[in-house]
């Protein structure tokens, strides 16, 4: 299998990082529930969260409407989650 080469100066503007996140979640998931690159790609979700909190801190409102046009575009990170979280 040949490796894919991509450019990081030509990225879509039409993706988010949260949205990468996700499918590399799912990627992994699929590949190795327990592979331990999970836990990275979720430390890599949560950090970015945090960096649009900070966003909305120093620069209020700058994603408006941004939400309603996208929230069904790319789902939630887990697909399930594990046993034992505190979520369930």
């Amino acid at each position: 299998m040949s490796e894919r080469r991509i450019n990081p100066w030509k990225v879509r503007p039409d993706r988010t990082i949260c949205e990468v996140h996700r499918e590399i979640y799912r990627e992994l998931r699929i590949r190795n529930p327990d592979d331990p690159l999970i836990e990275k790609v979720n430390e890599a979700f949560t950090m970015g969260k945090k960096l649009v909190n900070k966003l909305r801190q120093y620069k209020h409102g700058f994603d408006r409407g941004w939400w309603e046009a996208n929230k069904l575009a790319g789902g939630e990170v887990h697909d399930q989650p594990k046993p034992g979280d505190a979520s369930e």
